[in-house]
């Protein structure tokens, strides 16, 4: 006789699939991928903005095209130059036009979405920050362009990140271990002003080892216009560029052994909590920061080395970012 045993069923897919999510869920969805965008887009923006400034171009170099030392008849400008100005301009723009998506994305009538939509419009204003600094650097040699630049960057980056944990299914993370985050956050984007005052002042050559660092702070001695990012009224007084270079890189280096505690700390407490991915990141991007920061140092500072150093901390900020 034929087998006349049914034939099963298909059973239907569980309900994880986009078309079995309820609406909100649907939404939040959509609102990680646009803010997945904006962070490659963000990240593409920080990258090129680096090579733009660390190529002895533009506001990175102040009397450009002499800089760091070298006469004008051995530095030119860097072949890629053109076309990384060009990136930088098609990106950012295309960076704003993913921001108001984002921002539209997230609705001003769903309660549930409050928490995302005051990210995304944090995003915006911050986006909106740096197209007013990037009209005002065509002109503009001030540290504080740099700076403002670079830690308003950082900081968007950072809002996407945690755009993209935001409404997930993950477990949230302790207390405690979102302080340690904002602390390591807060020391990162402290580390990232002293490098930004020591690309914006051309000190990269004023000393390499930590111990000569240390001797010419000493003997110069301390002045609290270090840290200012603004050009001085007055010379009268203020320490050599090279003294000011040294105390901007013994703070960055002493900030960096600062830093390895805390991070050390912040990824062993994520392993504990059961952030297994997370907590290796941090290590990893850790060691590699540290290891390319020490590289710098002891090569003169080339520039794939340099943007290698942004790239690192940039990426370690979105892990933070997320655990805060």
């Amino acid at each position: 006789m034929p087998n006349t045993a049914p034939v099963p069923t298909p059973q239907p897919l569980p309900d994880t699939q986009p078309e079995h999510l309820d609406p909100l869920q649907r939404r939040r969805r959509r609102i990680r991928s646009l803010a997945a965008l904006a962070w490659l887009l963000m990240l593409s923006v920080i990258t090129v903005s680096a090579f733009i400034r660390l190529s002895q171009s533009g506001v990175g170099c102040a009397d450009w095209p002499v800089c760091y030392e070298q006469a004008a008849g051995h530095a030119s400008a860097h072949p890629w130059l053109g076309l990384a100005r060009a990136t930088h301009r098609v990106t950012a723009s295309a960076m704003l036009l993913v921001v108001l998506g984002l921002l539209v994305a997230t609705g001003r009538r769903t309660p549930d979405l409050r928490h995302e939509r005051r990210l995304a419009l944090g995003v915006l204003l911050l986006t909106l920050w740096l197209a007013g600094l990037g009209a005002l650097m065509r002109g503009a040699s001030a540290p504080a362009v740099v700076l403002g630049n670079l830690l308003g960057g950082l900081a968007t980056l950072a809002l996407c990140g945690r755009l993209l944990v935001c409404g997930s299914d993950r477990t949230a993370p302790a207390p405690s271990l979102r302080r340690w985050a904002w602390w390591a956050m807060l020391l990162v984007f402290f580390q990232a002003a002293f490098g930004g005052l020591i690309d914006a002042r051309h000190a990269a050559s004023s000393c390499q080892h930590l111990s000569e660092c240390a001797d010419l702070a000493r003997a110069a001695g301390w002045d609290w216009r270090v840290l200012s990012p603004w050009p001085a009224a007055s010379a009268a007084g203020e320490l050599a560029p090279q003294a000011r270079g040294a105390w901007l890189h013994l703070l960055h280096r002493l900030g960096a052994l600062l830093l390895v505690p805390v991070l050390a700390t912040l990824a062993w407490k994520a392993l504990r909590q059961g952030f297994t991915i997370p907590a290796i990141g941090v290590f990893v991007l850790l060691v590699l920061e540290l290891t390319l920061g020490s590289l710098l140092a002891a090569t003169g500072f080339p520039l794939p080395l340099a943007l290698a150093h942004n790239l690192v901390a940039a990426l370690l900020l979105t892990l933070l970012a997320g655990l805060a």
